[in-house]
């Protein structure tokens, strides 16, 4: 009698997951046979995010060729450094930081943006040399000393060495209050 039951049961549920795939199957299709109309009705005001992304083609398209005049354009790095980086490709934002970098080693703009976008692939020891680099070139720079502190702590494993440098944060007394609210938080949970 159990297993009638359980065989019962388990056919419920397969047939419950069949009509519910089926059922999300069929609605992605309408969805996405709608997608189109959708998108093209809609008016000129509501297209900005095209027309930016188009802006930032052309921007893009202009700053390569100035690099196919001059390899060590720095404008053209440091605009497409940027424009990487908004747009979250951070390989090709870091590459363009990395050429720059070679071309103007103490730009502390640079160094933090292409910490930054190692940050985001993961590349954490080589982030750290860049923040490191970074407080080694200005020491009052509170955001080189913050992202150590919070690389070191949740990416790294050594909260002592975290906590250190979030205390310079404090110690530098910045302006930034949301940064200090931030760190002060993280130094209480230590």
């Amino acid at each position: 009698m159990q297993n009638t039951t359980s065989r019962r049961g388990k056919n419920i549920v397969l047939m419950t997951l069949a009509i519910g795939l089926a059922v999300m199957a069929m609605s992605s299709f309408f969805y996405r046979l709608q997608g189109p109309v959708q998108a093209t009705s809609k008016p000129a005001s509501q297209s900005a995010p095209a027309a930016m992304s188009q802006e930032k083609g052309a921007e893009i398209q202009k700053y390569m060729a100035m690099l196919q005049g001059n390899s060590e354009n720095t404008e053209a790095l440091v605009g497409l450094g940027e424009l990487f980086m908004q747009a979250g490709s951070w390989d090709k934002a870091s590459s363009f930081w990395q050429r720059y970098l070679k071309l103007e080693s103490q730009d502390e703009k640079a160094i933090y943006h292409y910490a930054i976008a190692l940050l985001n692939l993961d590349k954490f020891h080589e982030s750290v040399a860049q923040f490191e680099r970074l407080v080694a070139i200005n020491p009052k720079n509170y955001h080189g000393y913050y992202y150590l502190g919070m690389i070191h702590v949740y990416y790294l494993d050594d909260s002592s060495k975290g906590k250190e440098y979030l205390q310079k944060v404090i110690e530098l007394n910045p302006d930034d209050k949301e940064i200090v609210g931030v760190v002060r938080e993280e130094l209480a949970k230590m």
